[in-house]
């Protein structure tokens, strides 16, 4: 009669666990390659985009100084 308590204290204590690994097992294990994909392209996107922001500011400041200076040509 002990063991069976026991038995069913363990089994409703242990009941969420075997809930979440059978959830995670039937609806989360078959998405998780798309899952990695998003976060890394929702990560790496944001990176890049700032980067060739401040690639363009960076151009911008230091060739648009030399713009300013006359150019003499000279032929012949």
């Amino acid at each position: 009669m002990e063991a069976d308590r026991a038995r069913k204290q363990d089994d409703i204590i242990a009941a969420p666990r075997h809930f979440s690994s059978n959830l995670l097992s039937e609806h989360i294990k078959p998405v998780v390659p798309q899952l990695i994909a998003l976060s890394v392209c929702l990560l790496l996107v944001p990176l890049v985009v700032l980067l060739s922001l401040y690639a363009g500011w960076f151009v911008w400041r230091n060739v648009a100084v030399g713009w300013k200076a006359p150019v003499y040509l000279q032929y012949g």
